[in-house]
Protein backbone atom coordinates (compact mmCIF):
# COMPACT_ATOMS: atom_id res chain seq x y z
CA UNK A 1 0.00 0.00 0.00
CA UNK A 2 1.30 3.54 -0.75
CA UNK A 3 2.58 5.20 2.35
CA UNK A 4 0.85 8.55 3.37
CA UNK A 5 2.26 11.20 5.10
CA UNK A 6 0.52 14.02 6.17
CA UNK A 7 1.74 16.68 9.39
CA UNK A 8 -1.62 18.86 8.98
CA UNK A 9 -4.26 16.56 11.25
CA UNK A 10 -3.96 13.01 12.30
CA UNK A 11 -7.89 12.63 10.76
CA UNK A 12 -7.32 13.22 7.67
CA UNK A 13 -4.04 11.20 7.77
CA UNK A 14 -5.85 8.00 9.13
CA UNK A 15 -8.91 8.39 6.61
CA UNK A 16 -6.37 8.18 3.81
CA UNK A 17 -5.87 4.06 4.47
CA UNK A 18 -9.08 3.41 3.98
CA UNK A 19 -9.88 5.39 0.93
CA UNK A 20 -6.96 3.96 -0.85
CA UNK A 21 -8.47 0.48 0.28
CA UNK A 22 -12.13 1.81 -1.39
CA UNK A 23 -10.26 2.91 -4.25
CA UNK A 24 -8.49 0.01 -4.74
CA UNK A 25 -11.91 -2.19 -4.44
CA UNK A 26 -13.63 0.60 -6.93
CA UNK A 27 -10.94 -0.31 -9.26
CA UNK A 28 -10.95 -3.70 -9.33
CA UNK A 29 -14.51 -3.63 -9.25
CA UNK A 30 -14.72 -0.89 -12.72
CA UNK A 31 -11.93 -3.08 -14.12
CA UNK A 32 -13.59 -6.48 -14.14
CA UNK A 33 -17.23 -4.89 -15.36
CA UNK A 34 -15.89 -3.22 -18.49
CA UNK A 35 -13.45 -6.15 -19.35
CA UNK A 36 -15.72 -9.30 -18.00
CA UNK A 37 -19.19 -7.87 -17.97
CA UNK A 38 -21.90 -6.96 -20.55
CA UNK A 39 -23.01 -3.44 -20.76
CA UNK A 40 -24.57 -1.21 -23.21
CA UNK A 41 -23.26 -0.58 -26.10
CA UNK A 42 -24.08 3.23 -26.03
CA UNK A 43 -21.52 3.49 -23.01
CA UNK A 44 -18.52 1.88 -24.86
CA UNK A 45 -16.87 5.76 -25.25
CA UNK A 46 -17.42 6.54 -21.18
CA UNK A 47 -16.39 3.41 -20.20
CA UNK A 48 -13.17 3.43 -22.45
CA UNK A 49 -12.33 7.24 -21.12
CA UNK A 50 -13.48 5.72 -17.47
CA UNK A 51 -10.72 2.49 -18.20
CA UNK A 52 -7.84 4.77 -19.86
CA UNK A 53 -8.10 6.69 -16.73
CA UNK A 54 -7.58 4.25 -13.79
CA UNK A 55 -5.03 2.35 -16.37
CA UNK A 56 -3.14 5.65 -16.28
CA UNK A 57 -3.08 6.47 -12.77
CA UNK A 58 -2.47 2.88 -11.90
CA UNK A 59 -0.24 1.32 -14.03
CA UNK A 60 1.11 -1.51 -12.13
CA UNK A 61 -2.21 -2.44 -10.21
CA UNK A 62 -3.65 -2.61 -14.06
CA UNK A 63 -0.47 -4.55 -15.04
CA UNK A 64 -0.78 -7.16 -12.28
CA UNK A 65 -4.47 -8.00 -13.06
CA UNK A 66 -3.67 -8.47 -16.71
CA UNK A 67 -1.00 -10.86 -15.18
CA UNK A 68 -3.05 -12.48 -12.88
CA UNK A 69 -6.25 -13.09 -15.72
CA UNK A 70 -4.12 -14.08 -18.27
CA UNK A 71 -2.01 -16.59 -15.48
CA UNK A 72 -5.62 -17.97 -14.49
CA UNK A 73 -6.36 -19.29 -17.89
CA UNK A 74 -6.21 -23.27 -18.43
CA UNK A 75 -6.61 -23.03 -21.97
CA UNK A 76 -2.64 -21.99 -23.61
CA UNK A 77 -4.93 -20.77 -27.01
CA UNK A 78 -7.29 -18.47 -25.09
CA UNK A 79 -4.16 -17.17 -22.45
CA UNK A 80 -2.49 -16.19 -26.12
CA UNK A 81 -5.30 -14.53 -27.71
CA UNK A 82 -5.80 -12.59 -24.13
CA UNK A 83 -1.62 -11.74 -24.18
CA UNK A 84 -2.26 -10.00 -27.84
CA UNK A 85 -5.92 -8.50 -26.79
CA UNK A 86 -4.21 -6.94 -23.81
CA UNK A 87 -0.93 -6.01 -25.86
CA UNK A 88 -3.37 -4.34 -28.74
CA UNK A 89 -5.17 -2.75 -26.01
CA UNK A 90 -2.10 -1.25 -24.65
CA UNK A 91 0.66 -1.06 -27.26
CA UNK A 92 3.79 0.64 -26.31
CA UNK A 93 3.25 3.75 -29.06
CA UNK A 94 0.16 4.67 -26.97
CA UNK A 95 1.53 6.56 -24.02
CA UNK A 96 -0.61 6.31 -20.35
CA UNK A 97 -0.67 9.46 -20.35
CA UNK A 98 -4.23 10.91 -20.49
CA UNK A 99 -4.11 12.97 -23.32
CA UNK A 100 -6.88 13.59 -26.00
CA UNK A 101 -4.77 11.63 -28.72
CA UNK A 102 -4.13 8.98 -26.52
CA UNK A 103 -7.92 8.88 -24.78
CA UNK A 104 -9.08 8.51 -29.00
CA UNK A 105 -6.60 6.18 -29.79
CA UNK A 106 -7.22 3.95 -26.32
CA UNK A 107 -10.97 4.20 -27.78
CA UNK A 108 -10.65 2.74 -31.09
CA UNK A 109 -8.14 -0.45 -29.33
CA UNK A 110 -11.15 -0.68 -26.85
CA UNK A 111 -13.69 -0.85 -29.24
CA UNK A 112 -11.67 -3.74 -31.16
CA UNK A 113 -11.12 -5.90 -27.57
CA UNK A 114 -14.88 -5.40 -27.21
CA UNK A 115 -15.21 -6.90 -29.90
CA UNK A 116 -12.84 -9.63 -30.34
CA UNK A 117 -11.57 -11.38 -26.66
CA UNK A 118 -14.31 -9.66 -24.20
CA UNK A 119 -16.57 -12.29 -26.03
CA UNK A 120 -14.43 -15.23 -24.85
CA UNK A 121 -14.20 -13.96 -21.76
CA UNK A 122 -17.94 -13.44 -20.69
CA UNK A 123 -18.28 -16.73 -21.92
CA UNK A 124 -16.35 -18.31 -18.85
Amino acid sequence: MLSVSDSSSSSSSSSRPALLFVSSSVRELVFDMLLHQNFDVDLTSSASVTLFTLICCFQEQYKRLVEALIAAQTDAAVSQRLVDAFTNLTPAETPLTPTRVNKIAFRRNFERYMGGIKAVLCMK
